[in-house]
């Protein structure tokens, strides 16, 4: 059998301290290739749950797709898979200089958002760390807390 475990390397703060860490690019996940006349022995190997697919028929990843995740991973770069926002999402902001307010998602650049906050019945652009950002719903949580 042949199997692929992509990895990649991120950007993350621990403990307020930005570092580069190598993650799986999807935890919980392995590719293989095998037949899938003969997957019993897979099944049977220890912390396999099962195999992917449309109720008991495996789905195959395509090939070509695999291929590109695999320059992707080879190529090294800093990656972040599961961008956590997008343009036009609500947004509070949690650190920083404007903690307290909240606005709207306008841009993304690398390690930052372009957020749009109204003050005084106008909107200004800001760009604030992705670390000082979390979705309104999260912030609007954070606060009934406090």
């Amino acid at each position: 059998m042949e199997t692929y475990f992509p990895r990649l390397r991120r950007r993350k703060t621990i403990r307020r301290v930005r570092r580069v860490v190598t993650e799986p690019l999807f935890p919980r996940y392995l590719f293989c290739r095998f037949d899938v006349t003969r997957r019993l022995p897979i099944l049977t190997l220890p912390g396999v749950v099962h195999i992917v697919g449309l109720g008991r028929v495996p789905a195959p990843v395509d090939a070509d797709e695999l291929e590109s995740l695999k320059l992707v991973v080879q190529a090294g770069l800093l990656l972040n898979p599961n961008e956590p926002y997008t343009v036009g999402e609500k947004v509070c902001v949690r650190e920083g200089p404007l903690a307290g307010a909240s606005g709207v998602v306008v841009g993304l650049k690398s390690e930052r958002l372009v957020v749009s906050i109204s003050l005084l019945q106008r909107s200004v652009s800001v760009v604030l760390d992705r670390e000082w950002i979390a979705p309104e719903s999260v912030g609007r949580a954070e606060r009934k807390l406090q």
